[in-house]
């Protein structure tokens, strides 16, 4: 079989690293090939028709393939313009590999955020300009995309990481018999379980991955100001290849602001500025050290359209317990394997909480190092690269 990637490469985003831990998890018999789409940054300054060459040369290549497989973020499909163009530009792909009756899957890495019904629209409350800009875009990719994944294309498939994720997409015009579910997929790591002790000295709490403000470094910092002093903060990761660059200041200026705020207050809460760590972009070997020294993983992610986390997977097999927010992929994933304990967004108090309860709790502890043992089992890449053959080689 041999299969042709649309993917971003290289140590450029989670998703280049997604899709080479995807290829080296096929047997020998599948060869893959990756067609590189360029970073962000890159695509921001071509102009539309460019764009249009770039990704005419991937679909013409695709005749020599048996499966065509899209990496998918809206952010890969536009330069110069906004999300529209990026919907217009994604579906113009489609078509074209649809026209050659190529038999094509799409992981989609985050879910349609901006299809939302008018009852949505009326909950949330946005305002107008946000609310019509969101119903224009719902509209589009209903139009353009949408049409795609249907029973009357079915050589066309999404890939999605949960079922949660799978119904905001039968939501926004997909038909469920085109929309499959495959978890995301988990690395093997050989870091043994090591118990917490509130006695210790330092704990170490650290949040893994590219620093992005969604994670919920400052939900983390906050709940770091009511621990006890022995507790450290250790940011396990670098910028983003695609940031603005601000991130690391964000973060200590957030942590200098409380400190100053609980000093000219005189609030009862402990100074957080110089228990703070950023340790910058860390190979897997650095990687594995830092974890190796932590004693709880953080995970108090703020963006609900996730649809899945390889950071997440890396704290799970970190071997140590894991404390996430309640996202719908995180939940997703806890109320099968009860591998993390679960807090809600936005929570310091909460998160708070529960970093004691953990520490406190070396059952607890246990069970959750068991669980997610147990998840990342089922779950490698080996595993989930068998599913996606399985997805691959079914009659249509």
């Amino acid at each position: 079989m041999k299969l042709l990637f649309l993917s971003t490469v290289g140590n450029s985003c989670g998703i280049a690293t997604y899709t080479t831990n995807l290829i080296k998890g096929f047997s020998e018999d599948v060869k893959c090939v990756q067609y590189p789409i360029p970073t962000m940054s890159e695509l921001g300054g071509l102009k539309p028709v460019a764009i249009q060459a770039l990704f005419t040369k991937f679909v013409d290549m695709s005749d020599d393939f048996d499966v065509v497989h899209i990496q998918h973020e809206h952010g890969l499909f536009h330069g110069v313009g906004d999300e529209s163009d990026a919907i217009c530009q994604f579906a113009k792909v489609i078509e074209q590999l649809a026209n050659k009756q190529k038999k094509v899957f799409v992981t989609f890495h985050s879910d349609p955020v901006f299809f939302r019904t008018w009852l949505d629209v009326i909950k949330r409350r946005d305002g107008f300009l946000p609310t019509l800009l969101m119903k224009t875009l719902s509209k589009i990719w209903k139009k353009k995309v949408s049409k795609w994944f249907t029973k009357k294309y079915p050589n066309i498939n999404a890939v999605v990481h949960t079922h949660t994720s799978k119904k905001e997409f039968i939501k926004s015009g997909f038909d469920e018999e085109n929309v499959q579910v495959i978890s995301h997929g988990v690395i093997s790591r050989d870091i043994l379980f090591k118990e917490v002790n509130p006695d210790q000295g330092i704990i170490n709490l650290t949040i893994f991955g590219f620093i992005s403000g969604y994670k919920g470094y400052h939900t983390a910092i906050r709940a770091l100001q009511y621990l006890p002093e022995n507790y450290r903060l250790i940011c396990l990761g670098g910028r983003h290849p695609n940031s603005i660059g601000t991130e690391y200041d964000d973060i200590l200026n957030f942590a200098a602001d409380r400190d100053c705020e609980t000093i000219e207050r005189k609030l009862p809460l402990n100074l957080v500025y110089d228990k703070i760590t950023i340790t910058g972009y860390a190979t897997e070997h650095e990687a594995n050290i830092w974890h190796k020294k932590t004693d709880i993983c953080l995970a108090p992610y703020q963006d609900k359209t996730l649809s899945g986390s390889g950071a997440l997977t890396w704290s799970l097999t970190s071997g140590q317990p894991v404390i996430a927010s309640d996202i719908p992929s995180f939940k997703a994933i806890n109320d099968e394997y009860n591998c993390m304990q679960i807090t809600a967004v936005h929570g310091h108090h909460e998160l708070s909480w529960a970093i004691k309860k953990v520490v406190n709790d070396v059952k607890l502890q246990r069970t959750l190092a068991h669980n997610a043992n147990k998840y990342c089992t089922d779950n490698s890449w080996e595993n989930i690269a068998g599913l996606h053959v399985n997805e691959y080689t079914r009659s249509t």
